[in-house]
């Protein structure tokens, strides 16, 4: 039996060596044949936050940036190659048209 085990112990170390290697490949593949999607974020009443869900009293809009908002949807990666821009954080009720084209350099509507 231990002739057998020194025998399989090379092949299992060579399949585990190589195995997240395919996993990896399979995975770029992947991402490869999915639309690339950026998320231009501007705070505003989607990135709002309160103490918690049930007291509405300390919710603050703009208060969440948008790397935080994509990762609370992990299901969008199979969706897409998504990616966030955080343009500028503020609430919906406060952008002016100088905040929606002068937004670091990138026209928001």
């Amino acid at each position: 039996m231990n002739a057998a085990l020194k025998s399989f112990a090379p092949s299992a170390l060579a399949l585990l060596l190589i195995l997240p290697t395919a996993v990896s490949a399979k995975e770029a593949e992947t991402q490869q044949k999915l639309a690339n999607v950026v998320i231009l974020a501007t705070g505003g009443t989607i990135a709002g936050a309160g103490a918690s869900a049930a007291n509405s009293a300390t919710y603050q809009a703009a208060k969440l940036g948008v790397d935080k908002l994509i990762a609370g949807v992990p299901e969008l990666a199979d969706l897409a190659n998504v990616r966030g821009e955080q343009v500028m954080q503020i609430a919906s009720e406060s952008i002016t048209k100088e905040h929606r084209f002068a937004a670091n350099g990138r026209t928001v509507l």
